[in-house]
């Protein structure tokens, strides 16, 4: 079963490095960021009426689809995607995703978002700092900031860490 899971990762980390620089998501970035949902447990005063997964950027059709159309669940919570224009509007989230293009913005956020239990998730070659998981396209690496992570209070499932590179 594993090896069934690091095949899948491994998949969509190729289709994600592969895929070009867009406004909108591609599918496979949309799978890539639900992987994640599943693989991150979050502490119990967080499991609250739903999960709330803020996009930083236009809205997307692919996130819709794979989390709204298909009424998606992060354990038992239903799936809230919030699309926020500029960091200031970034409000309670459990988890952001930050694509490429919006990637000058990830230092802001990160300050942002420094006393939040909120994992960052990007695509963005190179980015290292706070609670992030980064799929940098550059290297194929996928990379986990897992003391950032689990100093918010948040558990990483050791699948995912045995695919990852920690930071």
């Amino acid at each position: 079963m594993a090896n069934k899971t690091k095949i899948i990762f491994l998949v969509l980390i190729s289709t994600i490095a592969w895929t070009t620089a867009s406004a909108q998501c591609s599918k496979a970035e949309a799978l890539y960021i639900d992987s994640f949902t599943k693989s991150l447990t979050w502490p119990d005063e967080l499991r609250e009426t739903c999960f709330i997964l803020t996009i930083l950027g236009p809205e997307d059709e692919q996130l819709k689809k794979v989390f709204l159309k298909k009424k998606k669940k992060v354990g038992n919570l239903p799936v809230r995607l919030k699309f926020v224009d500029k960091p200031e509007d970034i409000t309670k989230s459990h988890m952001l995703y930050v694509p490429m293009e919006n990637s000058a913005l990830l230092p802001q956020v990160v300050e942002l978002l420094k006393e939040s239990p909120t994992v960052i998730v990007t695509n963005t070659p190179g980015f290292k700092s706070g609670p992030v998981i980064n799929l940098d396209p550059s290297s194929f690496d996928l990379e986990i900031n897992a003391l950032a992570i689990e100093n918010k209070g948040l558990k990483i499932s050791p699948n995912l860490l045995s695919m990852a590179i920690e930071l």
